[in-house]
């Protein structure tokens, strides 16, 4: 196994996340150039260091490979470096502390994509575009700027040349993004895209096309594997997806190249193309590809393997799987340095590790245990490379804290047949679609069957129970003890205790799966990710929620868990679309006494789909700063809003504040209320020092520095995202409750606050 390239990649990747790690811990752009030039210097004297390191033992392979490793760091150190500095070197760093507005051309480079957001909008969601910028107010400027759209703002297609205003801040988003355009209400068109892009996307718009009428869950899939689309994923899909293993399906990576390699191949090698004509061909389509699903961590990080596996083809290199994955890394890192600190590039290069180095001797081991050489080879090859790849990205994903499916292996075999099939279907419509809509509906309607196949598979799998990284770690190495002692043992039944032992976790973990909530609880704060969405319990059993979050799935799942039945109230603090989205899943199937949300119907759009939801079955009403609930020993103040202030976002200051009291106990619930409503507060009501406190518009940086003294908290709850776009919680909020014990949803999923023996707040969470 040829493992040279090892050490320089994994030496440019460390160098690089470093350096972004570092300049990373600077406020504002004009501390990130600042670290960025000295981080450049720093290089150099590493270089000059390696080299003499080099030269000094260069007669052995150990100081050889120290010289290496340290002018490999150097790299990544340096091209991180200059990028940093390239997108915070005047005037970029001026206009972004200065919030300024500017006039931005630039060329578009992605589709639009639908973001929920609590920031300052009119809307609860936005659409997000990529653009390249050629000039910033008339001076040539090239950066890549993440810009936010209104819905009824038509995009133009990638590839359009486009002149758009706005204000530019600092962008959120992970990746090579130096700034984001705000306030943006029109895009005008000023060049049409080129002839790659207009064939790009009349192909992705045909496939589109093609899929109507069909299933809206299959359809959706055939767009999501064939194209990597999931523009049309249904929420509930898409949840499924996730929780049973099978979101990487619609994440185009290494499966996706390899068909296309595939196909692109036998074609040639069918007409009888010279191997040349082969190469160039297949190097083509591959560069194509790229351009139709648009360029993602995976989708990089995969084509830039196949192009390596297909000149190695021409020039009969090495094509060692070690060597071609870390040449791959080399090159996307050296290309952008921002791949280093990007989750989804990590977990694809490590289960493309674990795929290469892993399911060779997973697959040896399986086919000289007794029990599983009766298994099909194509059953076994499956269970091998899904279990290669989950282990192999247990570390990012116990990083990450992201939980796991225990139905994943299972589920990844059951699915894994129909991948190709669906994939070169949606390929085919997608490409005969623009000439021929007809016959391109006839390939999507046969690639649905099978979709059809997997949408099953995940919603059956998705309901299995899921585990931390950390509890499959630990079933990992106890299971791998075993095996050791069996060995040492000589006693091969021993060994059966592991499945046995597997067995009794997952039917303890579906029996128990709410069980990490202790019986006292009186808070719940539930992961809907980015949203809020609070559960709260007095002791005579009444409930009342807080906030409904994004998605109706998330918060049902949630209330089930806590084998909630009846809610004597649904208070909705404002109508952006992470706090009411999920109203759905909260009123159908239980018993709602009333639901009360702020006086500002805006966004009206939500206020309608509140509205509708309920009907005429439950009133919606309004809630008034001064009005107070008694419900039993519990007593429930309005405190905001007195008045709507047009100041900042005024859906986020119209937010309802609560004071939630119960058993000598205080709790603070903020909404999404920004610096204009605290100050409003703090002016109008004494402080409040409660015992719990929900941090304000999930940890935003626009808080009043006061805030947090005049609310108090021992507690304070983040309900936030993980890798949200807003860089929430902000440095500033956490640091304001420095003070106080610090849970966020975003790190420890559903944070649950419960009663101790001794009167205390026992804290537990679902991660």
């Amino acid at each position: 196994m040829d493992i040279r390239l090892v050490i320089p990649a994994a030496g440019v990747w460390l160098g690089s996340a470093g350096c972004y790690w570092v300049t990373g811990l600077a406020d504002g752009p004009v501390g990130r150039h600042d670290r960025a030039h000295l981080l450049l210097v720093l290089t150099v004297v590493m270089v000059i260091l390696a080299l003499s390191i080099t030269l000094l033992i260069r007669r052995s392979r150990a100081g050889v490979a120290v010289g290496v490793a340290v002018v490999a760091l150097s790299m990544g150190v340096g091209v991180a470096a200059w990028n940093i500095a390239a997108q915070t070197r005047t005037p970029i760093s001026d206009w972004i502390m200065e919030s300024a507005s500017v006039d931005v051309v630039a060329v578009v480079t992605t589709e639009p994509r639908r973001v929920s957001t609590s920031v300052a909008w009119k809307t609860p969601e936005v659409h997000q575009v990529t653009v390249a910028s050629t000039s910033i107010d008339a001076v040539p400027v090239q950066i890549l700027l993440t810009v936010d759209i209104p819905p009824s703002v038509t995009v133009p297609p990638v590839g359009s040349h486009v002149a758009v205003s706005g204000k530019l801040g600092e962008s959120f988003r992970y990746g090579n993004f130096a700034a984001a355009l705000n306030g943006v209400d029109h895009i005008t068109v000023v060049g049409s895209p080129g002839w790659i892009d207009i064939v790009a996307q009349s192909m992705r718009s045909g496939l589109r096309e093609s899929l109507r009428g069909l299933d809206p869950n299959a359809g959706s899939l055939v767009a999501g594997l064939a194209i990597g689309d999931e523009s049309a994923l249904p929420a509930d899909l898409k949840s499924s997806m996730k929780t049973s293993g099978l979101a990487h399906l619609t994440a185009v990576s290494g499966g996706n190249v390899a068909i296309v390699l595939a196909l692109v191949l036998g074609l040639c090698m069918t007409v009888n193309i010279p191997l040349v004509g082969r190469v160039l061909t297949s190097l083509g389509a591959l560069a194509f590809y790229v351009v139709l699903v648009q360029p993602q961590p995976s989708v990089l990080r995969a084509a830039v393997m196949g192009g390596i596996v297909v000149l190695a083809l021409l020039v009969g290199g090495r094509r060692a799987g070690p060597s071609i994955l870390s040449a791959a890394v080399l090159i996307l890192i050296l290309m952008d340095p921002s791949l280093s600190i990007a989750w989804g590039f990590a977990l694809s290069v490590s289960a493309t590790a674990g795929i290469i180095v892993l399911s060779p001797y997973l697959l040896l081991w399986a086919g000289k245990t007794r029990g599983l050489q009766r298994l099909p080879p194509v059953v076994l090859a499956a269970a091998t490379l899904t279990l290669a790849a989950q282990l192999a990205t247990l570390p990012v994903m116990i990083a990450m804290g992201v939980p796991l499916s225990s139905g994943s292996v299972p589920a990844n075999i059951a699915a894994m047949p129909m991948v190709p099939l669906i994939t070169i279907g949606g390929l085919l419509s997608a490409v005969i679609s623009p000439i021929a809509l007809s016959l391109g509906h006839v390939f999507a309607t046969i690639s649905s069957w099978p979709a059809a196949w997997i949408v099953m598979v995940a919603t059956y799998f998705g309901q299995w129970p899921t585990f931390t990284g950390a509890q499959l770690l630990v079933s990992v190495i106890l299971m791998a003890g075993l095996v050791v002692v069996a060995r040492r043992l000589r006693r091969p039944e021993v060994i059966a205790i592991a499945p046995i032992a597997l067995a009794l976790f997952l039917v303890a973990r579906t029996v128990t799966l709410g069980s990490w909530v202790p019986s006292t609880w009186f808070m719940v704060a539930c992961d809907v990710g980015q949203g809020d969405a609070l559960v709260l319990r007095d002791q005579q059993g009444k409930v009342v929620v807080v906030d409904v979050g994004p998605e109706p799935a998330l918060v049902d799942r949630c209330l089930e868990q806590l084998e909630v039945s009846e809610v004597e109230a649904v208070l909705v603090s404002h109508y952006h679309r992470d706090h009411v989205g999920g109203l759905a899943g909260v009123v159908h199937g239980r018993r709602v006494g009333g639901v009360y949300a702020t006086t500002y119907q805006e966004p009206h759009d939500q206020y309608e789909y509140a509205e509708s939801v309920l009907s005429t079955a439950i009133p919606l009403r309004a809630m008034r700063a001064g009005q107070v609930w008694n419900l039993g020993e519990t007593t429930i103040t309005v405190l905001w809003p007195e008045r709507i202030l047009q100041e900042g976002s005024v859906p986020n200051n119209a937010s309802v504040v609560l004071l939630y009291e119960s058993h000598g106990r205080r709790i603070l619930l903020t909404g999404d209320i920004e610096r204009e409503a605290q100050r409003a507060i703090m002016r109008s009501n004494d402080p409040v020092q409660a015992d719990i406190v929900k941090v304000p518009h999930h940890g935003s940086a626009n808080v009043d520095p006061e805030f947090a003294t005049w609310a108090g908290g021992e507690i304070a709850i983040f309900s936030v995202g993980a890798d949200n776009d807003y860089g929430h919680p902000s440095a500033e909020a956490l640091h304001l409750w420095s003070q106080a014990q610090q849970f966020r949803t975003d790190r420890q999923g559903s944070i649950a606050l419960s009663e101790g023996g001794d009167g205390q707040v026992v804290v537990t969470s679902e991660k």
